[in-house]
């Protein structure tokens, strides 16, 4: 990607950050989520946000573990170019 704004939320599969996630992506951003143990949730939230025209990602991540977290940046610019 490498164009226009990109987001990171974590625990953007359910809940509260469910709903930031969208209401960034509708804003136009290009949206990276974290779970933990919610990947068909996540999956599903990216399937939104792509429905509305942007790039979506979702990565498990602890965020608990400082390796996790490194390699999770690793793939967001990967696959959103932040």
């Amino acid at each position: 990607m490498g164009m226009g704004r990109v987001a990171l939320v974590t625990g953007g599969g359910r809940g509260i950050g469910k709903h930031i996630a969208l209401e960034l992506a509708a804003r136009r951003y290009h949206v990276a989520i974290s779970y933990n143990k919610s990947g068909t949730s996540a999956m599903d939230v990216c399937d939104m946000m792509q429905h509305l025209g942007v790039d979506a990602f979702a990565v498990q991540c602890d965020v608990t573990n400082p390796e996790q977290v490194a390699e999770m940046f690793v793939q967001i610019e990967g696959n959103l170019g932040a």
